[in-house]
């Protein structure tokens, strides 16, 4: 009796402290993993704010030598008349819309190579019923 007892009580110590050593080790664990997801999503936000700022480095860059460009009475009146149609005396201004940029021509691509796939799917399609139906 005294045998079981002491089994009982050691069977219900090893239960108790293994499940809280079990539950203190999922704890760690899932804090570990979460901290070290919030790290990389951190690096990679700081990979972005670099590029960013490298970008607007280079802006700044570009924007101080247009200031410069713009102080010179030549180059501000020709960047006036190229984007603003302003003109010299005597001079006529002919102005020619450009309307395709690159994603207007890449998105009629697209649109061309989907209706040539769909159609020769569809040609294909009826050639093969048609073929089916012959041999029957």
């Amino acid at each position: 009796m005294k045998k079981t007892n002491k089994m009982t009580k050691k069977h219900k110590r090893l239960i108790f402290f293994g499940s809280i050593s079990v539950s203190i080790i999922c704890y760690a664990l899932f804090s570990t993993l979460s901290y070290t997801f919030e790290i990389k999503k951190l690096a990679n936000n700081e990979k972005k704010l670099n590029n960013q700022l490298v970008e607007l480095k280079e802006d700044g860059e570009n924007l101080k030598t247009e200031i410069k460009k713009l102080k010179d009475p030549d180059y501000l009146a020709r960047y006036a008349r190229e984007n603003y149609l302003y003109s010299k005396d005597d001079e006529y201004i002919i102005k020619i819309d450009r309307n395709t940029t690159e994603e207007e021509s890449e998105e009629k691509n697209n649109t061309n190579n989907k209706i040539l796939f769909f159609s020769s799917l569809g040609l294909s399609s009826i050639i093969i019923i048609y073929i089916l139906t012959k041999k029957r």
